[in-house]
Order: C-alpha cells, then sequence, then structure tokens
C-alpha cells in the first residue's frame, strides 16, 4: 500500500511540474509581448541590457544559476543550494519586473512558484 502511495506522489510531482511549465511559459509569452507594444518598457529593457554591469552580472548568474542547479549530488547541502538559486532567480525576475513597474506579473510569479513547486 505505501508502495502505491509513493508511486501516486511521484506522478503527482511530475504532472505539477509538467503544469508549471505549460503555465509559466503562457506567462512568459504573455509578459513579453506586454513589453514589446509598450515602448517605454522596450527602450527600458534596452538601456538596461546595453548597460555592461548590469549585462556582465546578468551573465555571472546565468552561469552560477545553470552551475548550481546542474549538480547532481542530492545531499542535504545540494539540495540546499539549489533551492536558494531557485528562490534567488525568482528574487531577480520580480525585481526586473519592478524595474519595468509590472507589479502585478510579481504575484503571478510567487503564484505560480508557490503552487507548483511546493513540496
Amino acid at each position: 500500500m505505501l508502495g502505491y502511495e509513493i508511486k501516486e506522489s511521484n506522478k503527482s510531482n511530475k504532472s505539477n511540474k509538467s503544469m508549471f511549465n505549460y503555465s509559466f511559459l503562457f506567462f512568459i509569452i504573455i509578459t513579453i509581448v506586454i513589453i514589446f507594444r509598450n515602448e517605454e518598457m522596450k527602450k527600458l529593457i534596452i538601456i538596461l541590457f546595453l548597460d555592461k554591469t548590469f549585462f556582465l552580472s546578468f551573465i555571472g548568474i546565468i552561469i552560477f544559476s545553470i552551475y548550481n542547479l546542474n549538480q547532481s549530488s542530492e545531499d542535504e547541502e545540494t539540495v540546499r543550494i539549489k533551492n536558494a538559486t531557485r528562490e534567488a532567480i525568482l528574487g531577480f525576475i520580480i525585481a526586473i519586473m519592478a524595474y519595468l513597474d509590472l507589479t502585478a506579473a510579481s504575484f503571478w510569479i510567487i503564484w505560480f512558484a508557490s503552487y507548483y513547486l511546493s513540496k
């Protein structure tokens, strides 16, 4: 009986992650459309990525995140590192949304992450 419950739990987690992927992809597409239809937001994005300090920090964040999230070990320390990296990425995305004055988008990002990625 316990084995069946574990299999059901794993199936549910896979379903949640795939639903998160679809929901988040839909959210990203809508956000990109909103940004590129608004000239002021488009200019802000261009200014942001033309800033060398931001751009180098952005590249560093991407490399650091990929390295941390692709660690194969599942010990307690690695799990903590992965969770911290996910939360930091979430914070970074929210900061960019605040920069673009997309306050409602921050709500939805937190909601998606809290609902679909909780254990």
